[in-house]
């Protein structure tokens, strides 16, 4: 069969042609793309003619996008269903996208062109503004080194992503090797019929009797509000905090060390004192110390927080009874628990009730369900996305939004938003936008099956209707995206703004016009009780100091293996006393409360493109919470507020600087005084 990657797909969107692509059309695809990219680099390189946007910066933005075509699609099959076969072919391929990235961003020919059209000048102020961050690009790529500095560079880059590919495997495969198999039911009391049903079913797909509960790839683990058995508690907190430390062949402490001292070196080749340095020099905050300060002002009062919530519960409270007792505490004192709400929280109803309305209320898409088109993997759902007003016309809307909800051995831990098609009208691309998560698949049986293979409806977590929100902010900065160059669309702005319309959508799920509209009862219909909506701000109230400590926990990791010389960077065998360390430095040390992520499966930092910038969450609900402010002042869930949103904001991408956005929204830069609020801190 041909291989379908080797040319634009003719299905609406340029959706990947994922029914007929095997997992060999990958790797032979994007070698190729790679080999014509380079032809064309060097075309362009040695143009006789002077440099304009047309021979210039119109090829090179078509060279990335092309390449980003072919290994988009690639990239999310690998993070949300990675065979043995696909994680061998990324160990393969990786380092050579890495060098085609080097190819092109260290091409001083293209540089100097790039410089004259800086230069010249008279460009529209999104050109001018791109070929400028260009030209910082290829600076921080290592453009200007001298010879000898420059291949020891792109040395590192390949080890590099070597390491990070090998990091993503071991992570996997640790993961489902850390999966707590139960064996007596009784031990699974406080779980519901649904629930067990569905940690019995993962067993039987796995080839074994009883029940088999999967790990988020957090540490704290939701299952563990709703556990009576206190060892079976401990059982799943000791696994989930020793995946990758354990000694055993999927122990990520090697890796992971390495990869943090080819960071540094890396940094230093380009004149940074380390890797922070480094990556703070591209973002909104700009400096480490700035990074410091931000979460300086939180640990101290966070922590205070944190050890009042620790007295209500109980005289010595461990990891792993902290969320159990916690939700014992919420009942006895507002008569209330979250395992109350899942029945009212069925999964179609929260997406279509919930997220697809606050949508439409705001921005005024509609979204209808496409089973004609397929995804990479059976339980992906396919919508396509118009507007309010334009007719609903099959393959003229704004794009297509890919959901894949459950979880599988396959398959990263986390959810994420992913643009496989970014809009740009030079390409004249639309979005197609994936959105994964991993849930608890409901059981399913022979007889009675819904649509999707499943008996039963998916009843989640309150947790989980918090990061379908997040998750969908993430699509909406690509749907509302109005870029003409792909290097400037969708999410293509700085890792410390990129959360930020991410979190402002959260605030949706707990809209009352919004909530009211999806938590109904899936068996009766029978709407939330409205005085539940008071409890829920009373709970996050409550578990405000827990949330930052073990996010500031995670900061404190992140910032601290990247502020180090390479000669500092702990050994395999002192990683986890280096993190016990830099928490203690921090002053966010506490046993009760992990960071969020540990060192040996903090994909974030190690993986997944967040190195030295896992604060650009703390530092975008700075941001989110001004916006919230904004939203409340002006009137809440309105069209005229989602439009104005949408025009300053998610529409933009990386046309204009990202404070410049913010500023043109709320009319000035962003001040932290409403998150300090928020979190109780003030």
């Amino acid at each position: 069969m041909a291989n379908t990657l080797l040319h634009p797909s003719k299905l609406p969107y340029g959706l990947p042609d994922f029914a007929n692509i095997v997992a060999s059309d990958y790797e032979d695809g994007i070698l190729l793309g790679i080999e014509t990219a380079a032809k064309e680099l060097t075309r362009v390189a040695n143009d006789d003619e002077a440099p304009t946007v047309d021979n210039t910066l119109r090829p090179i933005e078509l060279l990335e996008g092309e390449l980003r075509r072919l290994v988009a699609p690639f990239f999310q099959v690998l993070w949300a269903d990675g065979t043995d076969e696909i994680e061998e072919i990324n160990l393969r391929i990786a380092p050579k996208i890495a060098a085609a990235q080097d190819e092109l961003l260290m091409n001083r020919a293209i540089y100097d062109r790039l410089a004259v059209l800086d230069n010249t000048g008279g460009h529209d102020a999104a050109t001018t503004f791109l070929i400028k961050n260009w030209l910082k690009r290829m600076r921080r790529a290592g453009v200007l080194l001298n010879d000898d500095d420059a291949a020891r560079l792109r040395s590192i880059n390949a080890e590099i992503t070597e390491l990070q590919a090998k990091f993503g495997q071991l992570l996997v495969a640790g993961n489902n090797a850390a999966a707590v198999l139960v064996t007596d039911a009784q031990e699974l009391a406080g779980l519901d019929d649904e629930a067990i049903a569905a940690y019995a079913s993962a067993a039987a797909a796995q080839g074994l009797d009883g029940y088999l509960i999967s790990l988020e790839l957090t540490s704290g683990q939701q299952i563990l509000s709703r556990l009576a058995n206190p060892e079976l508690r401990a059982r799943i907190i000791e696994a989930s905090l020793g995946r990758g430390s354990d000694g055993g062949e999927n122990d990520t402490r090697a890796v992971l060390s390495q990869i943090a001292k080819l960071r540094a070196e890396h940094a230093q080749l380009l004149g940074f004192a380390n890797h922070a340095a480094y990556v703070a020099d591209n973002g909104v905050i700009e400096t480490p110390e700035a990074v410091a300060e931000l979460l300086g002002q939180l640990a101290e009062p966070a922590m205070a927080n944190t050890r009042r919530e620790a007295t209500q519960l109980a005289d010595e409270v461990q990891a792993s009874d902290w969320a159990y007792l916690t939700e014992q505490l919420l009942r006895d004192k507002f008569n209330f628990d979250f395992e109350q709400l899942r029945p009212y929280l069925e999964l179609q109803s929260v997406l279509h009730n919930g997220v697809f309305n606050a949508a439409h209320e705001l921005y005024g898409l509609n979204f209808v369900e496409r089973p004609d088109l397929r995804g990479y993997h059976d339980d992906v759902v396919v919508y396509e996305v118009f507007d309010d007003d334009k007719p609903q016309i099959p393959n003229e809307g704004r794009g297509l939004v890919m959901f894949d909800f459950y979880a599988r051995p396959t398959k990263r831990g986390g959810a994420w938003m992913n643009p496989i098609v970014p809009q740009n009208y030079l390409m004249e691309q639309k979005p197609v936008i994936t959105q994964t998560l991993n849930l608890v698949k409901p059981a399913a049986t022979e007889n009675d099956a819904n649509e999707n293979g499943n008996s039963e409806p998916t009843l989640i977590t309150w947790t989980n209707v918090i990061t379908l929100f997040h998750e969908f902010g993430h699509a909406l900065h690509g749907l509302l995206s109005d870029a003409y160059w792909p290097g400037q669309s969708m999410i293509s702005v700085p890792t410390d703004f990129v959360e930020y319309p991410s979190q402002v959508n959260e605030m949706w799920a707990r809209d009352p016009q919004i909530l009211a509209a999806y938590a109904n009862h899936y068996e009766t219909g029978e709407p939330m009780p409205t005085e539940w909506y008071e409890h829920l701000k009373d709970a996050r109230e409550f578990g405000e100091g827990f949330a930052l400590t073990e996010i500031l926990g995670a900061n404190a990791i992140d910032q601290a293996f990247h502020r180090l010389t390479p000669s500092e960077v702990p050994d395999a065998e002192q990683v986890m006393e280096f993190e016990k360390q830099a928490l203690i430095d921090t002053g966010v040390y506490l046993p009760a409360v992990p960071p969020r992520y540990r060192a040996p499966y903090y994909n974030h930092i190690w993986s997944s493109g967040y190195s030295a910038g896992y604060y650009s969450y703390m530092l975008s609900k700075m941001f989110d919470a001004d916006t919230v402010q904004w939203f409340k002042e002006n009137g809440g869930l309105t069209r005229e507020n989602g439009r104005r949103f949408a025009t300053e904001v998610l529409s933009k991408g990386f046309t204009r600087d990202a404070k410049e956005s913010f500023r043109a929204l709320r009319g000035r830069d962003a001040i932290i005084e409403p998150l300090l609020t928020r979190l109780g801190l003030n």
